[in-house]
């Protein structure tokens, strides 16, 4: 029987292969960090569909206390009516839910309000004039100084038929609906232009009622399943601190991209773990087969003599001579400057440029790369071009079959050059 390929395992082989059970080994002692990691006043919210939501009730019950409940909130995701088919087995699924704790009783939430709606609107604030819509209040008990005030605003209403004066109480004036727990209308529809297409991703009002109903500017925010970084976009827009984490390779280059699109403040990007080799040998990969995949999406030819490297016909006509880095180390000047001085003579002749395609690089890869060459006895006479080979490689890994189905992909995927922050000393 053939063994299946890296493709394959990547595409079939769920993270989860236990089912619940491992899920659940999984969630239970991080939500115990996360209580301990939580402060007093502190709240968390945990976001679950109805596949789970009941299990990860129970276990929330018992590491925060069931006194520490606060919500159970149904989140309308959609307003899809669902497919045919679904609808045959039964209603459609249109909602999630967030079970919200706090820490302690020291927790004093926000008063949150949701906008009326137009037909409440149209029903009780049926009246308008220069300053707006209002509607009319019995002022039952009131002193001199209120009476005089509303009257100076012409905001006083006497009628023959009451011996209690009404006042204009102006929709402008109301701060809307006070919150309850069933959330609709905070879609993220198809053409919203905040969606990036990631599975997971929430719309930006969602996080933004969570965030202002447990925090305040200034305090911290910490999302330890960030996904498409949501929870950090908003928190950064409001003026939160905040603090992310995720497994995911995919999940932190387009959370640090989402950041730098919005003009975040500076940030720190650290690297705990080694992402891509855990997510082959999850699978059941091997580096090597994953190398030769990554040289086919680039356009190369993979060599039989060095499985790390191939062959490939520029644009302009120069053949390269391609790397392909290790996933479980950073590509470090020391190695390029090795890989430069074979490519110089590999196959007799010698190829004129070498394309580093790295997962991560070395701190201060440039400037040692810079320094080694400015040092060699010998002068260079490869050109060295860096590239960062794209996260959602992996996302493509999955969804293909075979290795027949990722040639279309070629030269649609794109390596782009490593990007670099050169310093110089400050001026005074």
């Amino acid at each position: 029987m053939k063994e299946p390929s890296v493709i394959e395992r990547l595409a079939y082989k769920d993270i989860w292969a236990g089912g619940i059970d491992s899920y659940l080994d999984m969630l239970y002692p991080r939500l115990q960090l996360m209580k301990r990691l939580l402060a007093e006043n502190g709240s968390i919210y945990v976001h679950v569909d109805w596949h789970i939501g009941h299990y990860v009730k129970i276990i929330m019950d018992e590491i925060f206390g069931k006194e520490n409940f606060k919500n159970e909130v149904v989140w309308e995701r959609t307003y899809n009516v669902g497919s045919s088919k679904s609808r045959i087995k039964g209603f459609a699924n249109n909602h999630d839910t967030i079970f919200y704790y706090q820490k302690t009783e020291s927790h004093k939430p926000n008063k949150i309000y949701s906008p009326y709606d137009k037909e409440y609107i149209r029903q009780h604030y049926r009246y308008e004039d220069e300053k707006g819509r209002y509607r009319l209040e019995v002022l039952a008990t009131y002193s001199q100084e209120t009476y005089n005030k509303l009257k100076g605003e012409n905001r006083l209403v006497e009628r023959a038929t009451s011996k209690y004066p009404y006042y204009k109480q102006y929709l402008d004036d109301m701060p809307g609906v006070s919150l309850h727990d069933i959330w609709t209308g905070l879609y993220l529809g198809a053409s919203t232009p905040e969606r990036i297409y990631y599975p997971t991703q929430k719309p930006e009002k969602l996080l933004e009622r969570i965030i202002k109903a447990s925090s305040n500017e200034g305090d911290l925010i910490a999302d330890f399943f960030p996904g498409s970084g949501t929870t950090l976009a908003v928190a950064e827009k409001l003026k939160r601190s905040w603090i992310g984490c995720d497994f995911s390779k995919v999940a932190i280059q387009i959370t640090r991209n989402r950041l730098v699109n919005i003009n975040a403040k500076p940030f720190l990007l650290e690297n705990i773990g080694n992402y891509q080799r855990q997510m082959i040998y999850l699978h059941g990969g091997r580096i090597y087969e994953m190398q030769r995949i990554i040289l086919k999406l680039y356009g190369a030819t993979p060599r039989k003599d060095f499985q790390d490297m191939g062959m490939r016909e520029a644009e302009d006509g120069i053949t390269e001579l391609v790397y392909v880095s290790y996933p479980d180390r950073p590509v470090t000047a020391k190695k390029v400057e090795e890989l430069a001085e074979r490519a110089d003579r590999l196959d007799g002749s010698g190829y004129r440029r070498l394309v580093i395609l790295g997962w991560d690089y070395e701190y201060n890869y440039e400037q040692i790369l810079k320094q080694r060459k400015e040092a060699s006895k010998e002068k260079w006479n490869v050109e060295v071009v860096s590239k960062i080979i794209p996260p959602e490689v992996y996302e493509y890994l999955k969804r293909a079959k075979n290795e027949e189905e990722l040639e279309p992909l070629t030269g649609k995927i794109f390596f782009h050059e490593k990007p670099y922050l050169r310093l110089s000393m400050p001026e005074i």
